[in-house]
């Protein structure tokens, strides 16, 4: 089995989030962030980031060299936009001095992952390889509500990933099980509450991305198609 480093990695994630961008799904994500300056998690090669400062000022941190380089060029030298390189497991007093400074009002974490090298690094404890990326996925949630990261300028925080929605579930259905889920796990310990879902189809044609497939008891059994998940959660 080859494990992706951050080159190989990098040069997946850019042939995906082309097609992401191609089919609007940053600019619709962009659009719901409000207003403020905005913590992104992961510039991954900058075509969320473009959109993002189209409205908002914006830090990205990313851990990634080859993925920074290319969203350096997206963002074509915008002046409202800063891209910083650290490790989001073991960040230094200067990132979090940097992260405190900018004083961000939203954080914004979309299609939280990594390369294989990183994801097996941080997850030795999970012997389950089909588990890994769900678990790294986890832990950088974790991250984003630790106290380094969610400063009390912070009102808002919007994730994003993947999902399977089995085809007799209605729309209502899988926003009411993502919210419960999220506010239980994630946002009740923090002080925040979703208060908003959204769903969006989620292109595959033309993808050769690998994504991790760990089983979720949560879903229903059945047929399931491709979704993008948004999930808004505010201070309360």
């Amino acid at each position: 089995m080859t494990i992706s480093n951050h080159h190989s990695y990098a040069e997946q994630w850019i042939k995906e989030t082309d097609l992401l961008e191609a089919n609007g799904i940053y600019e619709k994500l962009a659009a719901a962030v409000p207003a403020g300056r905005v913590l992104e998690i992961g510039c991954g090669a900058g075509k969320g980031t473009s959109q993002l400062i189209r409205q908002h000022e914006v830090l990205s941190l990313d851990n990634n060299p080859h993925l920074i380089h290319a969203a350096r060029q997206n963002v074509c030298a915008a002046s409202n936009v800063t891209i910083h390189e650290c490790n989001l497991f073991t960040l230094t007093e200067n990132d979090k001095k940097i992260i405190s400074s900018f004083q961000p009002k939203a954080i914004v974490g979309w299609f939280l992952g990594g390369c294989g090298e990183d994801i097996f690094s941080n997850t030795e404890e999970e012997n389950n390889l089909t588990e890994k990326p769900k678990l790294y996925r986890e832990k950088l949630e974790d991250i984003i509500i630790s106290e380094e990261i969610l400063i009390g300028s912070v009102n808002t925080i919007n994730l994003v990933y993947r999902g399977g929605r089995v085809s007799h579930i209605s729309d209502q259905d899988v926003k009411d099980s993502q919210s419960d889920n999220y506010n239980k796990y994630v946002f009740d310990q923090v002080g925040f509450k979703v208060t908003d879902v959204r769903l969006f189809d989620w292109p595959r044609e033309g993808s050769d991305f690998t994504y991790g497939a760990a089983h979720n008891p949560n879903l229903v059994q059945g047929a399931t198609n491709p979704i993008i998940i948004s999930i808004i959660a505010q201070r309360t």
